[in-house]
């Protein structure tokens, strides 16, 4: 059975991406519940191609073209907001048609990207955009222990925070809220940052999620996009605000995912930080095992308990 599957890989994929494909396959099945075959290689080459014509954008000076979306425009345009996102579909144009409405915006990164992303927009953060001088791009890191105060300077200014719910770490609002909630995601359950939403009441701001699942990110420069716009309910208490808020924000992005799962780039590191959980029930023990080949051997992932086991030396590729 190893030998075959390690003979299809050797068909379809070059040895070097076999480890981030058994990972990819991994959090695949768990959240979409789909048992492993032909779609998984079909899904992370589409997802590959995707993120590589994402990675030719240049978005250096901002993002010109301006879209019609009502609730979009209505929520650019009222008080500062908190906007919530993935790194799903054309996520990184969503800041940007922010500040394309002449509006300023304030993206929370963590640190291990915020200085690769503070150099390639520095036109942006230094005269705001063209056109729309008024408009600016702000930074802040989500480690920084001074955050929710920075926040509420850059929501004085008419600053809308923009976060993704993903992303490897998020901001905490407490010591007492370090451990992460749990939320359900299709067909897996995971632990999620949810800091970013507890400031949002805390600050007394309105809380959306933004999505945008253009087909192809190189036509988005031409205004051919597809745009999602969603309102969190709001609550008086801010735990319950918070579990609710996170309940729908998933189950809103699951809808998303599950049309077009090709185009969430966390299923090629989500096991890193949000490890995703199903019934040992949905699985079939003879395909749970995938091979990666590393360091001259081969190896072989778990796909359901993540765990890897080293095989042989020997197999013939």
């Amino acid at each position: 059975m190893m030998e075959l599957l390690i003979n299809k890989l050797e068909q379809q994929l070059p040895r070097q991406s076999w480890k981030e494909f058994a990972y990819f396959s991994a959090n695949w099945e768990h959240i979409l519940g789909v048992p492993f075959g032909q779609g998984h290689i079909q899904g992370y080459k589409q997802l590959k191609e995707y993120t590589a014509k994402q990675a030719c954008l240049d978005l250096r000076n901002g993002f010109r073209p301006k879209t019609q979306h009502p609730k979009f425009l209505g929520a650019i345009h009222g008080n500062p907001a908190m906007m919530i996102s993935f790194h799903f579909g054309s996520y990184r144009t969503l800041p940007l048609r922010v500040l394309s409405q002449g509006r300023s915006v304030c993206v929370l990164l963590s640190q291990d990207v915020y200085d690769l992303y503070a150099e390639y927009y520095e036109n942006l953060l230094e005269s705001g955009t063209q056109g729309n001088p008024g408009a600016k791009l702000f930074l802040l890191k989500v480690e920084d222990p001074a955050l929710f105060f920075k926040i509420r300077k850059m929501k004085a200014l008419g600053a809308h925070i923009f976060v993704y719910a993903d992303g490897s770490r998020g901001a905490v609002c407490s010591e007492q809220e370090e451990r992460l909630p749990e939320v359900s995601l299709l067909q897996a359950n995971m632990h999620v940052r949810s800091g970013f939403l507890g400031m949002a009441h805390l600050l007394g701001m309105d809380s959306y999620l933004l999505l945008d699942h253009t087909p192809d990110p190189l036509e988005d420069s031409k205004g051919k996009s597809d745009l999602f716009c969603y309102k969190v309910s709001g609550r008086s208490d801010r735990r319950e605000f918070v579990a609710a808020g996170l309940a729908e924000i998933y189950a809103r992005f699951g809808k998303a995912l599950k049309k077009n799962p090709f185009m969430w780039e966390a299923f090629l590191y989500l096991h890193c930080h949000s490890r995703p959980e199903s019934s040992v029930f949905n699985w079939k023990r003879s395909s749970r095992m995938l091979p990666f080949y590393y360091r001259k051997s081969f190896w072989g992932l778990d796909r359901f308990t993540y765990r890897t086991y080293q095989l042989s030396r020997d197999f013939k590729s």
